[in-house]
Parts: C-alpha cells; structure tokens; sequence
C-alpha cells in the first residue's frame, strides 16, 4: 500500500489545477469530523508516550471519540468520499502535468470500517 501527503503531492500537480485542489484540502481539513480523527490521533500519541502516566485514559479518550464518530457515521462517511475523489484529482492532476493519459493505469482506495 503507498501512502503520501496530499499537500506534498500536490505541489507534483498541474498548475492550473493547484489552486482548486488546494481548496478542496482545505475544506477537508476545515471538516469537524477530519478533526475530531486528528485530535484522536494526537491524544494517543500523548496518551501513550512513556512520559505519561495515566494510560487507561487512552481508552476512554478513544473510546469517546469512537462515539462521536459512530454517531456521524454518515458524515464521516462523507468525508471519506471527499478525500478518495480529491486524491483521485490529484492522480489525474499529476498524469496531466506529465503528459500522461488519466486513464493508463487504476488504483483503487479501500477504507473498511469495523463493524
């Protein structure tokens, strides 16, 4: 599985594109559900660095913030889809910069939620 940073990638992408898609991140990452998950991920780093202490409360904070999520699961849903359709324009952004067709090779994102 590759992974990368949008805004890294999108520095790759064609000019005329940039600024849109620099939009779109933006909105994604103004979305409350983007940062709800971006505060998690943070509070568990915190959480479980070997300077604190209180490790059960890794698990509540996690355990709330699972909550909050599974009660807008449509909305993150959403989110999801936004983030799956701005990387498939930035693919396409890059193929076009490069002189490449947009359609010479697939890939395909699966996110699977636990149910």
């Amino acid at each position: 599985m590759a992974l990368f940073c949008l805004q890294t990638r999108l520095k790759s992408c064609h000019q005329e594109d940039v600024e849109k898609l620099e939009s779109d991140l933006g909105s994604i990452r103004r979305n409350d559900i983007y940062q709800k998950l971006k505060e998690a991920r943070n509070h568990t780093v915190a959480h479980t660095s070997s300077s604190y202490q209180g490790y059960g409360a890794t698990q509540i904070a996690l355990l709330e913030d699972a909550r909050y999520l599974i009660q807008r699961e449509d909305r993150l849903k959403n989110l999801v889809k936004s983030i799956k359709s701005l990387i498939h324009y930035v693919e396409i952004s890059v193929r076009k910069k490069e002189g490449k067709p947009p359609n010479a090779d697939t890939f395909t994102i699966q996110i699977r939620v636990p149910k």
